[in-house]
C-alpha cells in the first residue's frame, strides 16, 4: 500500500491548494484536511472537481476513498481581515489576513543605511528614536470600508489622527522598517 501526495501551492498568494495522488495501485485510505477557523464557510473541497461536503471551521474533513494514481484534491482557502483583541488589553488589537499577522509600517526615519548585527555595533539603534504609533481609523465592523487592497498580501488604513496612511503587511515579511502589530482603534 504506498501512496505518495505532492502539494502544489502558493499560499498565501494565492488563496488555494492542491494535492496530487500518486499509487501503482488503488489504495483503499483516509485523508483528514484541517478546515482552518479563519477559513469561515468559504473552504470549500473538491477531489477530481467535485465537492466533497460541508465541513465546519476548525475542524478536519474527513476524506474517506479508494484513491487512483492521478486523483487531485483541491481546496479554496478564502482570506479575510479581521480585528483580534490582546486578551490582558482588549483595547489594543492585531490586524490578520487569514493565518496571517499582518504589520503596520511605521517607516524608516532616521535609522542606519545598513542594518547592525551583533559584533558591528548593534547597540546603533538606540540612539533612533522610537516612531510615534497612531491609532486606526475603523469604519464599523466591515473592515473592507477601512482597509484597502492594494496587492494581495498588502491592505492600506488611515489612521485616525491625520490623513496619514499605514500600509500593512506580512510580519514575516518584513525585514528592515519599524512596524507595530498591535494597534488603539477608534471608530
Amino acid at each position: 500500500k504506498k501512496m505518495r501526495i505532492a502539494q502544489n501551492t502558493r499560499f498565501p498568494d494565492e488563496q488555494h491548494s492542491e494535492w496530487k495522488i500518486s499509487c501503482e495501485h488503488p489504495v483503499k485510505a483516509t485523508l483528514s484536511l484541517r478546515h482552518p477557523q479563519w477559513a469561515g464557510e468559504g473552504f470549500n473541497v473538491e477531489v477530481n472537481g467535485k465537492s466533497t461536503g460541508h465541513s465546519e471551521p476548525g475542524t478536519y474533513l474527513k476524506l474517506s476513498r479508494t484513491w487512483r494514481d492521478g486523483d487531485v484534491i483541491t481546496a479554496k482557502l478564502p482570506m479575510d481581515l479581521r480585528l483580534e483583541a490582546m486578551h490582558d488589553d482588549p483595547s489594543l488589537k492585531a490586524v490578520l489576513y487569514g493565518p496571517l499577522v499582518m504589520a503596520g509600517l511605521l517607516g524608516r526615519e532616521a535609522m542606519p543605511d545598513t542594518a547592525p548585527y551583533a559584533g558591528n555595533d548593534a547597540l546603533q539603534y538606540k540612539a533612533v528614536p522610537d516612531p510615534s504609533v497612531p491609532s486606526l481609523a475603523i469604519t464599523g465592523e466591515n473592515l473592507s470600508k477601512s482597509f484597502q487592497q492594494h496587492a494581495p498580501l498588502e491592505f492600506i488604513c488611515r489612521s485616525s489622527e491625520s490623513d496619514r496612511l499605514i500600509r500593512f503587511v506580512p510580519l514575516a515579511a518584513i525585514t528592515r522598517d519599524r512596524y507595530s502589530v498591535y494597534w488603539k482603534t477608534t471608530t
